[in-house]
C-alpha cells in the first residue's frame, strides 16, 4: 500500500498476472509514486492466487478475494473512488470482478486492462503438448475429478484439471481475449464492464 500524506478518497488496486506477487511488473514502484503524488491511495493484494497459486484456484475466486477489499474500502468511505488495473491475467480478474460484484456498495468506478492476454494461445505457443493435456484435464472433469491435480508433466507449478482446462481451453472462465474468438462471444465475455474502460496493449 502506497497512502498520499492526507487521508484520500481515491482507491487504485493494481491486480497481477499469472504467477506474479507484490510488485508485479518494473512499472509497478513508478506507477504507485506518481499516483500517490496525485492524492490516490495505491493498493496491490495478496490472494488465493498470487504466486504459484493460480493453480489451484480461479478468476471467480480471485474476484470473492479481491470484494472483501473493495467492501472494507466501501464500509470505510460509502463514496470512495474505485479504479482496478488488470495486468495480465488480472485483466480476467477485473472483467470477472465486474460480472459478480455490480452492486452499488462493490461496484468500481473505472477499469484499465494492461495486457490483456489469452492463456490458451500463449500455453499453445509454449508447449507441443498442450493439446494432449488439455485432452486429460477434460476427462478428469468429466470423471468428477476437476480439482484433483494434472500429472506433474503437464505443467511447471501444481495444477488442478479445472484450471488447466480454463486456461487451454476455448471459451472457458480465462478465455476472454483469444483472437479467434467472435464479436458475439467476445461480447458474451465483456459485456458485464459497465464502467469507464482503459484498454493498454504492450508486448
Amino acid at each position: 500500500v502506497s497512502s498520499p500524506a492526507k487521508k484520500t478518497r481515491k482507491f487504485f488496486i493494481f491486480l497481477g498476472g499469472l504467477t506474479d506477487g507484490l510488485i508485479a511488473t518494473k512499472y509497478v514502484n513508478p506507477l504507485a509514486k506518481k499516483l500517490t503524488e496525485k492524492g490516490w491511495t495505491f493498493m496491490q493484494p495478496l490472494i488465493q492466487s498470487s504466486y504459484d497459486g493460480y493453480g489451484h484456484s480461479s478468476v471467480d475466486q480471485d474476484a470473492e478475494d479481491i470484494s472483501h477489499l473493495v467492501k472494507a474500502i466501501r464500509k470505510e468511505n460509502p463514496k470512495s473512488t474505485v479504479v482496478f488495473m488488470g495486468h495480465s491475467t488480472g485483466c480476467q480478474d477485473a472483467v470477472t470482478y465486474c460480472k459478480k460484484f455490480n452492486c452499488e456498495s462493490l461496484s468500481l468506478n473505472a477499469v484499465i486492462l494492461q495486457a490483456p492476454v489469452s492463456d490458451r494461445e500463449a500455453m499453445a505457443l509454449e508447449s507441443n503438448d498442450v493439446k494432449k493435456w488439455s485432452e486429460i484435464a477434460k476427462k478428469m472433469i468429466a470423471e468428477g475429478n476437476e480439482n484433483e491435480f494434472m500429472p506433474r508433466d503437464s505443467h511447471f507449478s501444481p495444477i488442478t484439471a479445472y484450471r488447466y482446462n480454463s486456461l487451454s481451453g476455448r471459451m472457458t472462465d480465462d478465455d476472454m481475449f483469444s483472437s479467434d474468438l467472435k464479436d458475439t462471444e467476445l461480447k458474451q465475455k465483456l459485456y458485464c464492464v459497465n464502467v469507464p474502460t482503459l484498454l493498454l496493449f504492450s508486448g
